[in-house]
């Protein structure tokens, strides 16, 4: 009796860790050695299964369909790869696989988790040592999870956050969110959506992307993109090189070490960023606003537009096209027959070297030097140096053209007027006779021997000539301070009502020989901004932010010839009732009303009189 008992307690006992711990609740088994299962695990139809605390050695497949769920708890299952088939965990119709509670999920061999036909996976504070496959519409979220590998596809929807992957792949119309994540390799190709915000990423590989890529406060040690519709790049750290290919690149507030865009009909832009090389070719289109950017060459007919920005060095070449406002160029370097624009720019070295191209300046200065070698080229506008610039001239030709309109003592254009264009020192260059409204088109030539000519125009047999520009402006002779206008506010404004509230706009326009370096502009000596290159500044003053009363405003103008002139005059801020009342009845505005008012008075007095006494009058007749 007491044997059977004893036999009867084994069996139990051996039941019970043979029975299945998959349950419809809480987990069944706890087991601290491994388990060994040599078939596929299938949940389906409408089952809620759980595997929980395990370790499981699996020689089969684990399959949930049909809208079940398995959840797998703090679980190690390790599927062991028969030699003649691959086994791997499929989510399938709309089924859901949870692995969570750092539960691991591991091969030995290749094998993946395939996610499709709806099918909803979400991994947890686990690891996945081979792939994930979503397609079909599968539907993926890693939190704090450890992957091989995902390859996401089929309109797949994901959503990534503090996990790590070794490797990404996403294509065809997949829609990807990622956040502080760290990613060795991201491919993504075809029409897809992906956002990664915070996230490390070592390379990106986008090819064929008719989607959108944005990166956001990433950090990136390079990219390779190839004919794809859009690349943004956000507050972000791109550390080796960029390679853009027929693609549209924005970069704002970003540092990137190099970039390289080619290609065919792609406009790109970078704005507040800081880029240590940059490179353009074939026809690609880019701007550059309130940058900083180390190198910039661009060749093939590529187009290139800088704004507010400083370029160490700026190389164009071929038969690009250029044009830098309100910039600084330490080097700019021209070969070929590219075409610039520099307006209200300033660049300290000028090289020319085989140049056929062309120039057009407004208010711009070259500081330093300037060198024209084997080159032939022309030039409009205004380009200004100081007296003690450097030029070399070798082998060289510049020509200059301009207009010149033959006016009667009324203003209206003389035809048929004969010209003579003279030299600094009277020889004659050429003879020219104005067309049927009055204008002449004169070509000069400036060449190795005549750097600096100034030219005279006179008309034929009369004694009158005025001065044309030459190839530069020099500065330096000016010892007259520049004379500061005020625009607004208005003097009469400020003459009959002197008081101000709320914001007030201050403009000021700047007349001066020679260009402008800077302005400042300074209330009670506390700066409210400094301007550069400009003729005209406009700012905008909340004046509720200082004390009622008056106030000194100081506007200080440096010209490039070294005058100076500090302007000042006083604003008077009304806020506060008491003291706006108070000071407005003593404005002129307030005393004339007042006269006008006593005026009035008076007149309608005298008007009362006199027709009392007309009535009395004609009372007494």
């Amino acid at each position: 009796m007491k044997r059977s008992l004893v036999t009867v307690i084994i069996i139990v006992f051996t039941c019970a860790l043979l029975i299945p711990i998959i349950s419809t609740a809480h987990p069944l088994v706890r087991a601290q050695d491994r388990i060994v299962i040599n078939e596929d695990i299938v949940v389906s139809g409408d089952d809620y299964k759980v595997i929980s605390d395990s370790l499981i050695e699996l020689r089969g497949n684990i399959i949930v369909k049909d809208q079940a769920t398995l959840k797998i708890i703090n679980t190690d299952i390790f599927i062991k790869q028969d030699s003649g088939y691959q086994f791997y965990v499929y989510v399938l119709d709309s089924a859901t696989l949870i692995i969570e509670e750092n539960s691991r999920v591991w091969s030995g061999q290749d094998f993946a988790i395939v996610v499709c036909n709806y099918g909803r996976l979400l991994v947890k504070n686990s690891t996945i040592s081979k792939y994930i496959i979503s397609l079909n519409d599968g539907n993926v979220t890693l939190i704090e999870g450890r992957v091989s590998g995902i390859d996401f596809r089929d309109e797949t929807i994901a959503e990534i956050e503090r996990s790590s992957i070794f490797e990404a792949y996403i294509k065809n119309l997949s829609i990807v969110t990622m956040e502080k994540s760290i990613v060795e390799y991201l491919s993504c190709k075809q029409s897809v959506e992906v956002h990664i915000y915070d996230s490390t990423i070592s390379s990106i590989d986008l090819t064929y992307l008719s989607g959108t890529l944005e990166l956001r406060g990433c950090q990136v040690d390079g990219i390779k993109v190839k004919n794809a519709e859009k690349l943004t790049i956000i507050d972000s750290n791109i550390t080796s090189n960029i390679i853009a290919q027929n693609t549209p690149v924005t970069i704002i507030n970003s540092t990137v070490v190099s970039m390289s865009l080619s290609g065919y009909y792609s406009s790109s832009s970078i704005t507040l960023s800081d880029i240590s090389s940059l490179s353009l070719s074939d026809e690609v289109v880019l701007s550059v606003s309130s940058s900083t950017i180390g190198s910039i060459t661009v060749t093939g007919r590529s187009m290139l537009t800088i704004v507010h920005s400083n370029v160490k060095v700026l190389y164009a070449s071929a038969t690009t096209s250029a044009v830098v406002e309100d910039s600084l160029v330490d080097s700019l370097i021209l070969k070929g027959r590219c075409s610039i624009s520099i307006r209200f720019s300033t660049i300290n070295s000028l090289t020319c070297e085989n140049y056929k191209g062309t120039m057009d300046f407004i208010n711009a200065t070259v500081k330093v030097s300037a060198s024209f070698v084997n080159s032939n080229f022309s030039i409009t506008g205004d380009l200004y140096a100081p007296l003690n610039i450097s030029v070399t001239f070798s082998s060289s030709m510049v020509f200059r053209s301009f207009k010149v309109v033959a006016l009667d003592e009324n203003g209206n254009p003389i035809p048929n007027l004969k010209l003579k264009i003279y030299g600094e020192n009277g020889e004659l260059l050429c003879t020219k006779t104005s067309d049927q409204n009055g204008e002449i088109i004169v070509q000069l030539t400036f060449d190795d021997d005549n750097r600096f000519y100034r030219f005279k125009i006179a008309q034929l047999d009369l004694n009158v000539s005025c001065m044309v520009p030459t190839i530069m402006k020099l500065y330096g002779l000016d010892t007259t301070p520049p004379k500061v206008e005020i625009i607004s506010p208005n003097k009469l404004y400020e003459f009959l009502f002197p008081l101000h509230f709320g914001k007030t706009e201050l403009k000021f326009r700047i007349v001066d020989a020679s260009p402008i370096a800077n302005v400042s502009v300074y209330i009670d000596g506390m700066p409210l901004g400094t301007w550069e290159n400009v003729d005209v500044v406009t700012l905008v003053i909340d004046s509720t932010e200082f004390s009622d009363g008056e106030h000194e405003i100081m506007v200080e103008v440096y010209d490039l010839a070294g005058n100076v002139e500090r302007y000042k005059f006083v604003i008077t801020f009304a806020n506060s009732p008491a003291y706006f009342v108070a000071k407005a009845l003593t404005t002129p505005l307030i005393a004339l009303v007042i006269m006008i008012a006593i005026v009035a008075v008076i007149v309608k007095a005298l008007k009362t009189r006199a027709s009392r006494r007309a009535s009395e009058y004609e009372a007494w007749r």
